[in-house]
Parts: structure tokens; sequence; C-alpha cells
């Protein structure tokens, strides 16, 4: 619609300087010609004779609608006359002078009168054609609104749409702008960019998983290790309680405690197994 809206302000506005400038042109030029017969007329009756001067004359008068008066010698003749003098928009040049005819010695003045157009008519005539002009004017702005929004618009629209996807994230698309010129290279290299992206968020997405399983592989192994931990701490408390109430028993003579050579080898079995599971509790340090 701005398209089409720019194309009709366009021809709207030569058409109206057109209208304008073009009768003002028109009356310029028509009074320069009128200019150049008035000479030309001059200089023609200056090589004829008198008697001969009025056919001469005529043809003027015929040819530009003008009115011819000549005074000289104690007369004065009138040639031609003005349609309509009154007409409304005509401009009237008037032309004074002397004129030396070939076979008389004494001049004669020449006045000379036509009407100059001031170029009205051209105004109306193209007032006249302004509806048709109008028409024309909106048939081919809508058709080149239209094929500028299927050259131009329409791949601009869809890079734009497709740049919407891509700042979602999305790649799942494929820029089908077929052209050679800067759009079409725009896009190709959306295509690419996109394909590479795809690949490269693929890629990430599968580091991610591996870094996830490492994760939880690793949360597992924390787990056992505290589990172990726990049970190895649980081991380690019951050997001590036994030896640290052996050796109070062995100190305070208690019981079958006093003898010391029956007792020390069950103490010894018991530092042993303790032994075995520091060993272990290293082994699995060491992992």
């Amino acid at each position: 619609m701005w398209i089409a809206g720019l194309l009709i302000l366009c021809s709207l506005l030569i058409y109206g300087m057109v209208m304008i400038f073009l009768p003002g042109s028109y009356t310029i030029v028509a009074s320069n010609q009128i200019e150049r017969e008035i000479q030309q007329l001059t200089d023609t009756l200056t090589q004829t004779n008198y008697e001969d001067a009025q056919k001469v004359i005529e043809q003027f008068c015929y040819k530009n609608q003008a009115m011819v008066s000549i005074n000289g010698d104690g007369t004065t003749l009138f040639f031609g006359s003005i349609d309509d003098p009154s007409k409304e928009g005509d401009e009237m040049m008037t032309s004074t002078g002397e004129v030396l005819f070939a076979n008389r010695e004494e001049p004669y003045y020449l006045s000379i009168s036509a009407p100059v157009s001031a170029g009205k008519e051209l105004t109306m005539a193209f007032l006249k054609l302004l509806p048709w002009l109008l028409a024309l004017i909106l048939l081919i702005s809508a058709l080149g609104a239209f094929l500028c929004s299927r050259v131009l618009v329409r791949p601009v629209l869809e890079i734009s749409r497709i740049s919407k996807r891509m700042a979602h994230l999305d790649m799942t698309w494929d820029c089908k702008v077929n052209r050679t010129d800067e759009l079409g290279i725009l896009a190709n290299s959306l295509n690419t960019m996109a394909k590479r992206l795809d690949t490269a968020m693929k890629e990430l997405e599968s580091a991610n998983e591996q870094l996830r399983e490492d994760m939880e592989q690793l949360t597992e192994l924390s787990r056992q290790r505290r589990d172990f931990f726990a049970a190895a701490s649980h081991e380690l408390k019951t050997p001590i309680t036994i030896l640290k109430g052996q050796i109070e028993s062995m100190i305070l003579g208690i019981g079958k405690y006093k003898d010391t050579g029956k007792v020390l080898p069950e103490t010894l079995k018991e530092v042993e197994n303790m032994e075995r599971l520091v060993k272990e509790i290293l082994a699995i340090s060491h992992l």
C-alpha cells in the first residue's frame, strides 16, 4: 500500500507540474512564432510591389487569424479580421512599423494585431483527461506495487520471518529466496549459518547429555563412597571397642584377662582385622 501510494503521489505531482507549466511555455512559444511570422511578413513586403502585397497580407491574416492595416499615400487598407476578439483567455499582440514596398519610394505604416493563445485550452484538455488519467495511474500504481512486493518486499519479509525464528533458536527452516542479487546472497548466508548453528547445537546437546551422564555417574560414585565409609566406620568401631575393653580388663586384671598370654593373641587378631579394613579404605581412596 505504501508503494502504491507513493507511485500515485509521484504521478499526480508530475501531471500537476505539466498542467501548470506547459500552458505558460505554450504561450511563450506561440508569441515567438507570431513575432517570427510578422518579421517574415515585413521582409517579404519589402521585396514585393505594392499591387501584389494584398495577396501576401491576406495569406498572413488567414494563417494567423490576424488583422492588418496599411496606412500611406492618403489611404488606409484593412485586411483580415479577428474572430471573437473578446474570447476569454486569448491575448492580443500588436505590432506597428514602417514598410517600404519594392515599387514605392515613400514608406507605409503597417499595423498588425494577432491573437496569442494563453494556453488555457491545454489546461482544459488536461482537466478533461484527468479522470481517465487517474484510472490509468491507479492501475499502473497497483501493478507496480504488486511487482515491487513480489520482487523486493516479499523476500525481505521472508528473511525477517526467518530471523525471528533464529532469535528463538529454531533452526528447522530453509530460506527459499532464489535470487542472485544481495537478497539472494543474504538468504544463502542465512541457510549456511543455520546449518552450522544446527550442527553446533546438536554437538552441544550431545556434550551436555554426556556431561549429565558423567555427573550422574560421579553422583553414584560419591554415594557409594559415602556408603562405604559409613560401613567402614561402623566396622572399625567394633574391633576398637573390643580392643579397648580387653586392654582395660588386662590393666585392671579382671577375670580371664589376668592371663595376658591367652588374651593377647585375641587382641592381635582384632588388630589385624583393623589393619585389613584400613588397607581396603586406602585402596578405595586412591581410585
